[in-house]
């Protein structure tokens, strides 16, 4: 009998000694690795790939804003045959010269247009186009007067003198389009932290629930085994047939807690599998945690004398921080463009232009057309205003936006006062947890060392089977706490570092993870 507890309490010191494996990408078939795990939660989390596309509207809508500036070509072609009846008085005159086979009008007009306009992010309006008309008319060739073709070279100019004048107010919407994509990029480095930190714990709760199993087994074996040698001595008379009865009844207790934490560990493996976006199948087939938890490191104890190194590096590192920023950003750009815009609307307009004459020649000869017989430039100013009395649209663009600004610094604000309060409270649960951990490893030790005393008192008729049994149930419960106590630890590391920011990191366009920092509970080199 005494083997089986001796095991115990090495298993009590030990409690798994799962070395981590060197799976890459997904999990495999030996054992489940946190490397292995992170990883595919960067590259399979629902949460992560919805905020990718996300990220993917935005950069949509920043090339839709920058549209708005881009260069635009247009052209036209137009042909116009138009016959018209003569009037009494130009028949007659066609009469008197002898004429008295027309009775309507014949006009051919053909036209060609080529321009090219933009619109500055300061608002100012540039266009150039280039035409040329060519116009026959059958009365006008009667006279001999021949096809008249007409080039002309335009330039123009609009300035915003009040509304949509400037770089603020007429860039406004692409640079709000640019924050939001900046923002919804940060949203996506805090929704990879997020899936990190739910995967993180999720595999310390599927390897403790693992441990446990392994505890409950452990010690229902140990009870099976002294059931056994309880039956030798009841038939070699040596104990009482009634004692039989108690170790039955431990042994049915244990059996029962083995079902429960069997069905808890199937639990915790169908939630990991959930986190990495795993199907129904492949959940089924997710490997047995290979693993150990952290140790307790003493830098554990010193983490609340950087409280407010670290409270600061949050501030400066959080993703979710860094959104809600670019968010007020945005919002801000908004509030601008939206006040500058409660002006009415005062334009002033140029235009220079060139024009030329070409007589007899078809509508094909550009050059001719505009070389021949040119004059210019031609030039036109025009100031135009336009002043709504009641100016409601844009009060009302202006008071949207202006509480879109103030529910932004609100969010951010309270975001940044969560973080700030978050950290101390995290980093004093890390401390207390490693305190927690150093007792609950002195607990498992003692209670296997009394478990070996019972049983030799057992033997020198000095305690009773109970008194054993009780004994043995205090150390698997103590086993157990200690699991515990060790996932709670670990899952203290990932949180602070989750609350700091410092749980993934983002490398150009990919997201780095490092299973080490989930082992190490030192935060030096988080600096702000």
């Amino acid at each position: 009998m005494r083997a089986p507890f001796i095991s115990a309490g090495l298993c009590a010191v030990a409690l798994a000694t799962a070395v981590a494996g060197t799976a890459r990408g997904q999990p495999e078939a030996h054992g489940l690795t946190l490397e292995a795990t992170l990883r595919q939660t960067l590259a399979q989390n629902p949460d992560t790939r919805v905020q990718q596309r996300q990220v993917e509207v935005n950069r949509g809508l920043v090339l839709q804003a920058q549209g708005a500036f881009d260069p635009v070509l247009s052209a036209s072609a137009t042909r116009d045959r138009e016959y018209r009846p003569l009037r009494i008085d130009e028949q007659s005159a066609l009469d008197a010269a002898g004429i008295t086979t027309v009775h309507e009008q014949l006009t051919d007009m053909t036209s060609y247009r080529v321009g090219v306009d933009r619109t500055l992010k300061s608002g100012i309006a540039l266009g150039s186009v280039f035409s040329v008309s060519s116009a026959a008319d059958r009365l006008l060739w009667l006279q001999s007067v021949p096809r008249q073709t007409v080039g002309r070279l335009a330039f123009t100019l609009r300035v915003p003198l009040l509304r949509n004048a400037g770089r603020d107010v007429a860039g406004a919407v692409l640079d709000a389009a640019e924050a939001r994509l900046a923002a919804a990029q940060a949203e996506l480095l805090s929704a990879n932290a997020k899936a990190i930190l739910s995967a993180a714990l999720a595999y310390w709760d599927y390897a403790a629930k693992a441990r446990r199993v392994d505890i409950i087994r452990t010690s229902e074996a140990r009870v099976t085994a002294l059931v056994e040698e309880t039956r030798k001595l009841i038939a070699a008379d040596q104990i009482p047939a009634a004692e039989l009865n108690l170790v039955l009844a431990n042994l049915a207790e244990k059996r029962s807690a083995r079902i429960a934490t069997e069905q808890s560990y199937v639990e915790s493996r169908l939630a990991l599998a959930r986190v990495l976006g795993l199907e129904s199948a492949q959940a089924a087939r997710l490997a047995r945690p290979v693993d150990d938890f952290p140790g307790v490191s003493p830098a554990a104890r010193r983490v609340s004398d950087r409280l407010e190194a670290l409270r600061r590096f949050a501030l400066a590192m959080r993703a979710d921080i860094e959104a809600a920023r670019y968010t007020e950003q945005a919002a801000r750009y908004g509030v601008a463009a939206a006040r500058q815009n409660l002006k009415p609307q005062l334009d002033l307009d140029f235009s220079l232009a060139y024009s030329g004459l070409v007589q007899g020649s078809g509508p094909g000869n550009f050059n001719s057309a505009f070389n021949s017989a040119q004059t210019g430039p031609s030039a036109l100013a025009t100031i135009g205003l336009q002043w709504p009395w009641e100016n409601a649209a844009a009060r009302g663009v202006f008071t949207a936006q202006s509480a879109f600004f103030d529910t932004s610094s609100i969010r951010l604000r309270d975001l940044e006062a969560e973080v700030g309060s978050n950290v101390p409270v995290l980093a004093e649960a890390l401390r207390r947890s490693a305190e927690q951990l150093e007792q609950g490893a002195e607990s498992v030790r003692r209670y296997a060392v009394t478990l070996d005393n019972e049983q030799t008192k057992r033997r020198l008729g000095t305690a009773t089977l109970i008194d054993v049994i009780n004994v043995e149930d205090r150390l698997s419960n103590a086993l157990l706490a200690y699991v515990q106590l060790r996932q709670g630890y670990a899952n203290a590391i990932a949180r602070l570092r989750y609350e700091i920011g410092a749980i993934v990191r983002r490398e150009g366009e990919g997201y780095v993870v490092r299973p080490e920092d989930f082992m190490d509970a030192r935060f030096d080199e988080e600096q702000p």
